[in-house]
């Protein structure tokens, strides 16, 4: 077992894909967990990797959610999640753009901000890690 590789953890490799095989489909994930450290431990594999190749821009992951674009109808899935298409840029995970946390340290104000954002037809973050703790 070696620290920090995502790929000798079973259950971060599986949720890891279901993730991406969420937003590769159109839909947005919503994760749980009781555990602060297992919350940052998600962040940080999320923010080494790259967004599906059809949600790399606003625009993109916009057009996306409003059924303009579809990988999976089109026959062209994701491409791999740790490596860029040749040629093309990819965008990594980012905090408070691509997905949002909240957690005990996150005030009232911004709990309320993130949820209605998140819940935005369009938006631009497609997961959601919540603390179980947070109150």
């Amino acid at each position: 077992m070696r620290r920090g590789v995502v790929e000798d953890g079973a259950k971060m490799v599986l949720l890891l894909g279901l993730i991406e095989e969420s937003v590769a489909i159109g839909d947005k994930v919503v994760v749980f967990s009781q555990s602060l450290l297992t919350l940052s431990l998600i962040e940080k594999f999320l923010q080494q990797r790259y967004l599906p190749e059809n949600c790399s821009s606003k625009n993109d992951i916009r057009n996306f959610f409003n059924g303009e674009t579809n990988p999976m109808q089109s026959g062209q899935g994701p491409s791999s999640p740790e490596y860029p298409a040749p040629n093309k840029q990819r965008i990594k995970w980012t905090k408070n753009k691509h997905y949002f946390r909240l957690d005990g340290s996150t005030n009232s104000q911004d709990r309320e901000r993130l949820i209605r954002q998140f819940n935005k037809k369009g938006e631009s973050a497609l997961v959601f890690l919540i603390s179980t703790r947070a109150g």
